[in-house]
């Protein structure tokens, strides 16, 4: 078996797991993050624009916690598990009551049923999007 981290040393790898672990933990930019990717995946939606849809994502700030559950399991720590699944859950249910106003705030524009087929144009989204993602 191949061990990618064979150049590590113990100090840096701890390191990378404190890293991990700290940057999982709810803290106020991880609120902003979580918000503009919220916005950004609602006006992408709102438009039937899937590249945008696929860039909130992209900025989506859930990958420390996912990173740390993960760590979590590896280590057998319930402890981490619990911590890391609490956060994800809590943001994703900040995610889902996000969404929903900002979806009903903008409920006058009319969704395509057809979500697969896109063309990227210039409009009113596409600034909109770079407004957010350059906030973050």
């Amino acid at each position: 078996m191949i061990n990618v981290f064979d150049n590590l040393i113990r100090s840096e790898k701890t390191q990378a797991i404190t890293d991990i672990v700290k940057k999982s933990e709810p803290r106020q930019e991880f609120y902003f993050q979580t918000y503009l990717a919220l916005l950004i995946s609602s006006v992408g939606l709102i438009y039937d624009n899937l590249p945008i849809i696929i860039g909130s994502m992209i900025l989506g700030p859930l990958v420390y916690p996912l990173l740390s559950l993960a760590l979590g399991f590896q280590a057998k720590s319930s402890k981490l598990i619990f911590k890391s699944t609490k956060t994800i859950a809590s943001y994703s249910l900040i995610g889902v009551l996000i969404t929903l106003v900002f979806g009903l705030f903008f409920r006058s524009f009319e969704i395509s049923q057809d979500s697969f087929y896109y063309k990227i144009e210039l409009d009113g989204s596409t600034y909109l999007v770079a407004l957010l993602a350059g906030a973050m």
